[in-house]
């Protein structure tokens, strides 16, 4: 009786769900393209990211990206045991668990016509570590 009762209570224990961890991930680097106004030309951009950082959180249940101090996070999120990827039409990030390292890909602007340094297509990666 005891026996099963064990094994019992150790299959609940088993079976309570694990939270998933939070993360703080900072910039190392971005590289891209901008529309320089005065040349009507695409070129090399120069992105300033020393202070870029974002989080991965969940919230009501869902995986989170945000970056700090933006207040419109990327909801669509999808985990496995390896990877985090949220993704938006304009927007895609990767994060390795393993390794924590991420990579973020904004790929609008000059395909769709956007002639305007305000729509810059970019790679970025950085690192990240548990909350």
């Amino acid at each position: 009786m005891w026996r099963a009762a064990t094994v019992f209570l150790g299959l609940q224990v088993a079976a309570l769900p694990v939270a998933a961890a939070n993360y703080i991930c900072v910039a190392d680097e971005t590289v891209g393209f901008s529309f320089n106004k005065a040349t009507n030309e695409w070129q090399p951009g120069n992105f300033n990211i020393k202070a870029e950082k974002h989080t991965l959180t969940t919230e009501n249940g869902k995986r989170v990206w945000k970056k700090v101090g933006d207040p419109s996070p990327m909801r669509r999120c999808q985990e496995t045991d390896t990877y985090v990827t949220c993704d938006i039409v304009i927007m895609r990030v990767s994060l390795n668990k393993s390794n924590l390292r991420y990579q973020i890909i904004y790929d609008f602007g000059y395909v769709e016509g956007n002639d305007s340094p305000d729509d810059t297509p970019y790679i970025q990666i950085g690192r990240c570590s548990s909350m």
